[in-house]
């Protein structure tokens, strides 16, 4: 008998809460597809040089664990709360609440198989494209092949098992905790305000604002670049003042825009304003650590998605910065002899194009003292760089020549001197050696080569300045027709970077020299590939969970409230108002529900996407990636949650069955 009841109940649950259900399979189907690429043999394989990515694999595994098993508490919460007054009755009835509990547990059990059943086929299917994007980001072929493991299968049981006994056994103890009364009036219970006075509520209002705006401040001078002195404490100290305001913020707010419609008569009384905000001001006095914690998912999955295509950006443009040639093999000092190192290259590439060009120094700090008062510069030195060299050198990324009179110079700097230099260009004067006074002719930021890892910049002046001064170093900078890897790094390395020669000092320690070292694209671009998979991947993915639970709570909220409200609605349409009249009420009643948590989660979002971009400035190649960033992200985001909203808004109307 139980059993009947608990498949029928079952099958309307199943009905009623599609969204929820679609969400458990999408969640199951990632921790399954995550589960199978941690035992895919070609991942296995590439992990094997990568020693972070399998434990990035296994802790989202585990955080999609921890968030589905409370969306499936929150979820169980929310259907024995709407099933309340049945439950009552069953008990009026006489049947035990042992029994009932059972018949509970059984056809939440039945929801929950169906979905896992659902969720691993699925599961397997997109575990093949997860390795199919991980293949192709490290260029390597992959042949799509399904590899159903008992593993990632026992793996996957085991959690779904442990999230549904925690959040059974929760459910077991609210039904034996509820008696009759409590069971059949539940949704009479009355709403109660959060603050039983304004004075508090403002206060708490007035209170979140200051800490959010210290948070951000905070947050925001922990990435300033030309601050070293990082302050770790100061950064957890922001994300629990920024976690704090959101809570306080997101429980006030609505109560203030209600004081504001009310003290207005025009907009107290026009249209359906009023009946909107009252339904809305009525729901967050019960729910609003709900939404709270609705808003803080949101902000968090706009920082996360806007963090991994900020990082996927600047990986991408690192390539360029950290190596814009091939191959570039550095000498120390005046050593033109690159013959061992092009035998090596010759051996494994075709040569498209070389240059060879040198960095020199008269020891003057002219150019360092400055950028290392502003800007904490590495250099030890000023640095210069023939106009023929770098005209040569540049020629090899396609870039057009310049051209300097004897008595100018050019800057090639990094783009954080950029505008600094450019500012303050009035400060540097050069003296040619033939005693001829040089002036600045413009500061560039032209990335022609590695200089940016050890120089802040780089001083080109015409071949005469440069008569009779020391080599700081030469470089060879080759462009091969082959895409460079990184076994030739390795293998090369082993050959090229020896220690050519130790000295003793004055102690009788020991002082190695190298040489030269050599430098190939094919290696950063490798590292920087699994930098973005294990990040930018990584982030991408939790994003979509947090969307994904997110767009639940709200659509379950919201549908939940349907029955409450039905009354409210049939009464409207009683009073004599059209059938399309409520639906454009209901569409802003769920668009100002869905809206309102993301109103601070996109000023978090600008803010902290700011703050990161003095972070990765440097790496960026110019000005307006960062609103590209922050558009894409709230775009992804936005993308997914208007789906979640159309479907509520759909089903809030089935529920209310207005005729």
């Amino acid at each position: 008998m139980l059993s009947k009841l608990a498949l029928r109940n079952a099958k309307r649950c199943f009905k009623d809460y599609l969204i929820y259900l679609i969400t458990l399979i999408i969640a199951f189907a990632l921790i399954f597809s995550f589960n199978l690429i941690v035992f895919t043999q070609d991942i296995i394989e590439l992990s094997s040089n990568m020693d972070n990515f399998l434990m990035m694999i296994i802790f989202i595994s585990i955080l999609i664990v921890f968030i589905i098993g409370i969306l499936i508490n929150y979820m169980n919460k929310f259907i024995f709360e709407k099933r309340s007054r049945e439950l009552g009755t069953y008990l009026l009835l006489g049947i035990e609440k042992k029994s009932i509990s059972r018949m509970f547990l059984i056809e939440q059990l039945i929801l929950g198989i169906i979905s896992l059943l659902i969720a691993l086929v699925i599961g397997l299917f997109l575990s093949q494209v997860f390795v199919a994007i991980i293949m192709n980001i490290f260029e390597l072929p992959y042949i799509v092949k399904f590899n159903l493991t008992y593993e990632a299968i026992g793996l996957t049981v085991i959690y779904f098992l442990s999230i549904y006994i925690v959040v059974l056994f929760r459910s077991s103890r609210r039904i034996k905790k509820m008696n009759i009364h409590d069971l059949i009036y539940f949704d009479k219970v009355n709403e109660t305000s959060l603050f039983k006075k304004k004075i508090y509520r403002n206060i708490i209002f007035i209170i979140a604002v200051i800490l959010g705006i210290w948070g951000l401040c905070l947050f925001h001078g922990f990435f300033k670049t030309n601050d070293d002195t990082f302050y770790f404490p100061d950064f957890l100290l922001s994300i629990l003042l920024l976690i704090i305001s959101i809570y306080g913020v997101s429980m006030t707010l609505p109560h203030f825009l209600m004081s504001v419609i009310l003290k207005n008569k025009r907009l107290k009384y026009k249209h359906d304003y009023l009946f909107i905000l009252r339904n809305m001001t009525s729901k967050i006095n019960t729910i609003g650590v709900t939404i709270g914690t609705i808003t803080l998912l949101i902000a968090l999955t706009l920082v996360s998605v806007n963090v991994s295509n900020l990082f996927t950006q600047a990986m991408s443009f690192q390539n360029n910065l950290q190596l814009p040639y091939d191959i570039l093999v550095h000498n120390a000092y005046d050593n033109t002899d690159f013959t061992k190192a092009l035998e090596l290259i010759q051996d494994e590439y075709t040569i498209e194009d070389q240059a060879v060009y040198k960095v020199y120094t008269d020891h003057s700090t002219s150019f360092y003292d400055f950028t290392a008062k502003e800007l904490q510069s590495y250099d030890s030195v000023n640095n210069y760089m023939t106009l023929s060299d770098y005209n040569h050198i540049t020629e090899l990324l396609g870039m057009a020549p310049i051209t300097l009179n004897e008595d100018e110079y050019l800057i090639n700097c990094n783009r954080l001197a950029l505008s600094t230099l450019i500012k303050n260009k009035e400060q540097f004067a050069l003296t040619h050696p033939n005693g001829t006074p040089m002036h600045m002719k413009d500061v560039i930021s032209d990335h022609f080569t590695t200089a940016w890892g050890d120089y802040t910049q780089i001083i080109i002046v015409p071949d005469s300045f440069v008569t009779g001064m020391e080599v700081l170093n030469t470089n060879l900078a080759v462009n091969t027709e082959e895409e460079t890897t990184e076994a030739f790094y390795y293998e090369s390395a082993s050959v090229i970077n020896q220690k050519v020669y130790t000295t003793q000092d004055e102690n009788g320690e020991y002082l190695y020299y190298v040489q030269n070292t050599i430098q190939v694209r094919g290696y950063y671009l490798t590292q920087n590939r699994s930098a973005i998979t294990i990040m930018g991947f990584s982030l991408l993915y939790i994003s979509f969970i947090f969307t994904a639970v997110t767009g639940t709570i709200l659509a379950i909220q919201c549908l939940s409230d349907s029955t409450k409200y039905k009354f409210r609605y049939n009464l409207l349409s009683q009073l004599g108002l059209s059938k399309e009249s409520i639906h454009r009420t209901i569409f802003k009643q769920l668009a100002l529900t869905f809206l309102y948590p993301l109103i601070y989660p996109i000023i978090i979002c600008i803010s902290t996407g700011l703050s990161l971009n003095q972070l990765f400035f440097q790496v960026l190649p110019n000005d307006y990636v960062i609103w590209e960033t922050m558009g894409l992200a709230i775009l992804m985001f936005g993308t997914i949650y208007i789906v979640y909203f159309i479907t509520t808004y759909i089903e809030f109307k089935n529920n209310l069955g207005i005729k």
